[in-house]
């Protein structure tokens, strides 16, 4: 299985902004901070990158605010700023528990980050409500990533996975209605073996794997399929090696 880093994709492929109020940051001083964050840390983000919406079109992505030399460097990470999918807390609960977690049809590798990102999102979210109570300090290191993740709503647009059975009824005579198809009911399957749905499991996100593993947060299918293709959109190959990634 491929190492898999985050943090080398801050951004990903534009997604259309549905609704307000579930879109993740970059027009709210969320990138900002995790500008500040890179560069604590030793890294570099181009002062001319933000990210934010385009009213033409309503997507959001990188834009650039001034010119940039063509030698510029964009974006110097250190390795302590990526998400290696192997490394990832969920991915060495899932080894750990065998042949429990074999039934699973993505990787585990996949999965561990998926479920990592998912964990670093609600954790962010979770603190940054306490800020608003008085409450100091991030959930986690990868905090100040976590909260420029776009939510759930900004990928429902875009992603046939999120429409319903009739508006996917669209891709009628394309072979990518065959595949959007297989995707949601392997998302379904693998779901329903984390959280409890089949077999003893609560059914509530709870339970199943996620139970046994001692999951922070209840997980729903929605956020499940939100942190798997967020596994998809914003990972590159890469290797366990040291040094920065540029």
């Amino acid at each position: 299985a491929k190492r898999a880093r985050t943090m080398a994709a801050i951004v990903g492929p534009a997604a259309k902004r549905r609704r307000t109020g579930d879109a993740g940051g970059g027009d709210d001083g969320t990138f900002e901070a995790c500008r500040r964050w890179v560069h604590e840390q030793g890294g570099h983000v181009d002062p001319s990158l933000v990210v934010g919406f385009d009213d033409a079109t309503g997507c959001r992505g990188l834009f650039a605010s001034s010119p940039i030399e063509a030698s510029a460097v964009l974006l110097r990470l250190p390795r302590k700023c990526l998400l290696f999918s192997k490394e990832t807390t969920w991915f060495k609960a899932l080894k750990g528990l065998g042949s429990a977690a074999s039934v699973l049809r993505h990787s585990l590798s996949d999965v561990g980050l998926g479920l990592q990102l998912i964990e670093e999102h609600k954790g962010a979210a979770k603190s940054t409500a306490g800020r608003s109570e008085g409450a100091a300090g991030d959930y986690s290191f990868f905090t100040p990533y976590a909260r420029t993740l776009p939510g759930p709503l900004d990928f429902e647009g875009s992603l046939p996975a999120w429409w319903t059975e009739e508006e996917r009824e669209a891709l009628a005579g394309s072979p990518l209605l065959h595949t959007v198809r297989a995707q949601l009911a392997a998302l379904e399957e693998d779901y329903a073996t984390l959280a409890g749905h089949v077999g003893a499991g609560k059914g509530d996100g709870t339970g199943g794997l996620l139970g046994a593993l001692g999951f922070p947060f209840p997980v729903s299918l929605r956020e499940f399929m939100w942190g798997m293709a967020l596994v998809t959109s914003r990972t590159i190959g890469g290797d366990d090696g040291e040094g920065e990634g540029e």
